[in-house]
């Protein structure tokens, strides 16, 4: 196994060179596959909803591994008043296609997917007052690879 460059995992390892932290895999896997978005703008849309998602997931697993029962009713009292009005900003943001940036599928429909999976689990209505978003969600759905993955995946609680 090759040695991470900073001692730490995740790593990518593609013809000889090695990255690590799970920010710069994303970013490369996106622009190597073309789900980056269009250069410039659009790159730095996607970039800004996937920062965004990463601060939704560190608050839901803040909540699900709380092991102290009051600490973790103060976070989940915390994260009702986080996850609506994240909710209503990227419904604001998001374009009208299906699609958080731009036309296509991207890495930030992706983590937004990835994302809602716990909210959605726990509260299924989650999205009903977000029609974009609850948009997003269906497309990426109905992409093909998304979908054939999703059937062949084994079920898991993370």
């Amino acid at each position: 196994m090759t040695a991470s460059p900073m001692g730490q995992m995740p790593l990518l390892e593609v013809g000889g060179q090695v990255i690590c932290q799970s920010g710069a895999i994303f970013r490369y896997a996106a622009k190597e596959t073309g789900l980056s978005g269009a250069a410039g703008w659009e790159e730095a849309q996607v970039d800004m909803f996937v920062s965004g998602i990463d601060d939704l997931q560190t608050k839901l697993w803040e909540v699900r591994f709380e092991r102290d029962e009051a600490k973790k009713e103060e976070k989940k009292t915390g994260l009702a008043t986080f996850v609506p009005n994240f909710l209503g900003n990227y419904e604001k943001l998001c374009g009208s296609d299906g699609h958080l940036v731009g036309t296509s599928l991207t890495y930030a429909d992706l983590a937004f997917f990835v994302g809602m999976h716990d909210v959605l689990k726990h509260s299924a209505g989650a999205l009903e007052k977000y029609p974009k978003l609850a948009k997003v969600v269906e497309s990426v759905k109905e992409n093909k690879g998304v979908a054939a993955y999703i059937a062949e995946r084994p079920e898991s609680d993370i």
